[in-house]
């Protein structure tokens, strides 16, 4: 089973015969063919959920028949192979086996302004790695560029895609990155850019720009004001979205020259 870009998954399973079937019980195959019990269900003791799996795993149907578990919060560390065991008496165990790989990823925008030109960046984590588009409106591009794709130690491949376009001073537009365009787990991120101008205490126009990266559900607006006040660079946020994907948001940085 391969899970794409959700929150939560369900392993279910049911059984022709189920006559002396006592207990039903959820494992988890680690790779070195170690066996880890998760769950269990018999009619003398009801459904069990052992520590530390309580809240993380619930049975959304049991009986001696018919069976099935959903796994909440999902991350790459579950993705492995799951064991439904029917314990019958005196025949043994019935089991099922069901592999789940979770495909997902972590992804950053960026964003800097130089010369009237705007620097677009995207980045993506997950596996398989992901694939980077760009959709821009009311501009011209200058130059699209790609980094090589990157191995981590949780054997994760880490995508980055560059865009620059070419803008005038009252640009109000916006640019899209899309993850793994056309797939079932598309995932479009938008950076709407926009300037206003405003009156100082003096009478001195300033031109103050928006950056606005909407992000699911979350918005997250950055404000920085163009060669007339100093200006720090934003800390990166990390946050979980409650849209049905496990996400962060990290390392914005907005620049003048």
């Amino acid at each position: 089973m391969t899970h794409h870009c959700y929150a939560t998954v369900s392993l279910g399973v049911s059984l022709y015969d189920s006559a002396d079937v006592l207990q039903v019980t959820w494992q988890r195959l680690y790779e070195d063919n170690s066996i880890e019990n998760l769950a269990t269900y018999n009619k003398r003791f009801g459904e069990q959920v052992n520590n530390p799996y309580v809240g993380k795993i619930v049975f959304t149907e049991a009986s001696l028949r018919s069976t099935s578990i959903t796994v909440k919060n999902l991350t790459w560390t579950d993705e492995s192979c799951y064991v439904c065991s029917f314990n019958a008496y005196p025949q043994g165990s019935k089991r099922h086996q069901t592999c789940l790989k979770v495909n997902t990823f972590l992804f950053s925008l960026g964003l800097s302004k130089k010369n009237m030109k705007v620097i677009f960046s995207c980045t993506a984590t997950g596996k398989p790695a992901p694939k980077i588009q760009w959709e821009y409106h009311q501009a011209s591009v200058v130059e699209q560029s790609e980094t090589p794709v990157l191995t981590n130690d949780d054997h994760t491949l880490t995508s980055s895609r560059n865009i620059t376009l070419q803008a005038s001073l009252d640009w109000d537009g916006h640019v899209d990155c899309v993850i793994n365009p056309g797939t079932r787990g598309e995932k479009r991120e938008t950076i709407i850019f926009t300037r206003k101008t405003e009156q100082t205490e003096n009478g001195r126009s300033i031109f103050i720009y928006h950056s606005l990266i909407g992000v699911s559900q979350l918005i997250f607006l950055f404000t920085f004001i163009s060669h007339t006040l100093p200006w720090k660079s934003p800390r990166g946020v990390d946050c979980n979205l409650r849209s049905q994907i496990r996400t962060s948001l990290e390392g914005i940085s907005l620049f003048l020259s």
